[in-house]
C-alpha cells in the first residue's frame, strides 16, 4: 500500500508492494516522497504533476494560482502553513534586530555638510534627498 496524499507533507515511506499511478510503476521496497508543492495547488494543477518530469517547459508559461508570486513559502489554499500568522507578525521584529546589528556610517559628504532634512509637500511629506546607506 502506498499512500499518495499524506497528512504530513514530505515525510518519507516505504512502498510494501509493487504500485502503478498514473501509468509510473514504482517498485516494491522503494521510498516515496509526495511532492509537496503540489499539495496545495488546485486541481487543474495536480493533472499535470506527471507532465513535468517529462517536460518543464510546458509550466513555463502556464497559469499559476498566484501569478504575482514566484515563490510561496507557506504553502496557500486549505493546506496553508500554521506558522504564517506568527511570521508576519514577527516579522518586523526580526528584521529590525538584524539591520541592528550592523555598525551604520554617513556618507563623507553628508558628514562634511550635514544632512539636508528638506522635504516635499503633497498628501504624505517626503524626504526632498533620498537616504543612502553604508553598511
Amino acid at each position: 500500500m502506498l499512500r499518495l496524499h499524506m497528512m504530513v507533507p514530505l515525510v518519507p515511506n516505504v512502498a510494501q508492494e509493487m504500485v502503478e499511478i498514473q501509468g509510473h510503476i514504482v517498485p516494491k521496497g522503494i521510498t516515496w516522497c509526495p511532492y509537496g508543492p503540489c499539495i496545495a495547488m488546485p486541481r487543474y494543477g495536480q493533472s499535470r504533476i506527471g507532465s513535468f518530469s517529462e517536460s518543464p517547459v510546458t509550466w513555463l508559461g502556464g497559469r499559476r494560482p498566484f501569478p504575482e508570486y514566484e515563490l510561496i513559502p507557506f504553502s496557500a489554499g486549505r493546506h496553508v502553513c500554521l506558522g504564517l500568522l506568527l511570521v508576519m507578525r514577527m516579522l518586523h521584529a526580526m528584521l529590525c534586530s538584524l539591520l541592528h546589528r550592523f555598525e551604520w556610517t554617513l556618507p563623507l559628504e553628508v558628514e562634511e555638510n550635514g544632512m539636508d532634512m528638506s522635504e516635499n509637500l503633497g498628501l504624505t511629506m517626503t524626504m526632498a534627498t533620498l537616504l543612502q546607506s553604508f553598511s
